[in-house]
Protein backbone atom coordinates (compact mmCIF):
# COMPACT_ATOMS: atom_id res chain seq x y z
CA UNK A 1 0.00 0.00 0.00
CA UNK A 2 2.73 2.20 0.75
CA UNK A 3 4.56 1.67 -2.27
CA UNK A 4 1.29 2.52 -4.58
CA UNK A 5 0.56 5.38 -2.52
CA UNK A 6 4.02 6.85 -3.41
CA UNK A 7 3.80 5.89 -6.95
CA UNK A 8 0.42 7.75 -7.67
CA UNK A 9 1.69 10.76 -6.23
CA UNK A 10 4.94 10.53 -8.38
CA UNK A 11 3.00 9.66 -11.27
CA UNK A 12 0.64 12.76 -10.86
CA UNK A 13 2.75 15.79 -11.50
CA UNK A 14 3.64 13.73 -14.65
CA UNK A 15 0.31 13.61 -15.91
CA UNK A 16 -0.84 16.99 -15.22
CA UNK A 17 2.20 18.27 -17.58
CA UNK A 18 1.39 15.82 -21.06
CA UNK A 19 -2.56 17.10 -21.00
CA UNK A 20 -3.81 17.11 -24.32
CA UNK A 21 -7.20 18.76 -25.20
CA UNK A 22 -9.40 19.18 -27.78
CA UNK A 23 -10.32 22.29 -28.98
CA UNK A 24 -13.88 23.44 -31.26
CA UNK A 25 -11.52 26.41 -32.84
CA UNK A 26 -8.72 28.76 -32.05
CA UNK A 27 -7.43 32.27 -33.22
CA UNK A 28 -4.77 32.68 -35.14
CA UNK A 29 -3.30 36.40 -36.24
CA UNK A 30 -5.60 36.05 -39.13
CA UNK A 31 -8.80 34.96 -37.81
CA UNK A 32 -10.36 32.43 -36.55
CA UNK A 33 -9.93 28.73 -37.14
CA UNK A 34 -12.91 25.88 -36.82
CA UNK A 35 -13.23 22.20 -37.73
CA UNK A 36 -14.57 21.63 -41.37
CA UNK A 37 -12.20 24.22 -42.42
CA UNK A 38 -9.64 23.17 -45.73
CA UNK A 39 -6.22 22.85 -45.06
CA UNK A 40 -5.38 25.70 -47.44
CA UNK A 41 -7.47 28.36 -45.14
CA UNK A 42 -5.76 27.30 -42.39
CA UNK A 43 -2.35 27.75 -43.60
CA UNK A 44 -3.89 31.87 -45.06
CA UNK A 45 -4.94 32.39 -41.55
CA UNK A 46 -2.16 30.99 -39.41
CA UNK A 47 0.84 31.25 -41.48
CA UNK A 48 3.17 28.39 -42.00
CA UNK A 49 3.81 25.63 -39.79
CA UNK A 50 6.55 24.60 -37.82
CA UNK A 51 6.25 21.18 -38.68
CA UNK A 52 4.43 19.06 -40.77
CA UNK A 53 3.59 15.34 -41.30
CA UNK A 54 1.27 12.52 -43.07
CA UNK A 55 0.35 9.27 -42.56
CA UNK A 56 -0.87 7.45 -44.62
CA UNK A 57 -1.48 3.26 -45.30
CA UNK A 58 -2.94 0.96 -47.93
CA UNK A 59 -6.51 1.04 -46.17
CA UNK A 60 -6.24 4.31 -44.27
CA UNK A 61 -7.48 7.83 -45.00
CA UNK A 62 -4.78 9.88 -45.84
CA UNK A 63 -4.11 12.08 -42.56
CA UNK A 64 -2.00 15.46 -42.04
CA UNK A 65 -0.98 17.25 -39.24
CA UNK A 66 0.06 20.69 -39.20
CA UNK A 67 1.92 21.63 -35.73
CA UNK A 68 2.23 25.09 -34.65
CA UNK A 69 3.35 27.02 -31.58
CA UNK A 70 2.13 30.57 -31.53
CA UNK A 71 4.33 32.19 -28.56
CA UNK A 72 7.89 31.82 -27.61
CA UNK A 73 7.69 30.72 -24.14
CA UNK A 74 9.12 27.23 -23.45
CA UNK A 75 5.99 26.03 -21.78
CA UNK A 76 3.08 27.47 -24.64
CA UNK A 77 1.47 24.90 -26.27
CA UNK A 78 1.80 23.09 -29.76
CA UNK A 79 -1.22 23.07 -31.50
CA UNK A 80 -1.65 20.54 -33.79
CA UNK A 81 -4.29 20.84 -36.43
CA UNK A 82 -5.72 17.14 -37.60
CA UNK A 83 -6.81 17.11 -41.61
CA UNK A 84 -8.52 14.12 -43.52
CA UNK A 85 -9.09 14.37 -47.18
CA UNK A 86 -8.16 18.10 -47.09
CA UNK A 87 -10.79 19.25 -44.04
CA UNK A 88 -9.70 19.77 -40.46
CA UNK A 89 -10.85 17.31 -37.87
CA UNK A 90 -9.29 18.28 -34.97
CA UNK A 91 -7.68 20.89 -33.25
CA UNK A 92 -4.90 19.72 -30.47
CA UNK A 93 -3.70 21.44 -28.07
CA UNK A 94 -0.85 19.72 -26.22
CA UNK A 95 1.81 20.66 -23.43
Amino acid sequence: MKYTLLFLLTLTPALAHSIDRERFSIRCDGGFVKKEMNKYKVIDLCGSPLESETISGKNEVKSENLIYKFKKSKSAPLIIFTFKEGKLMTITETN
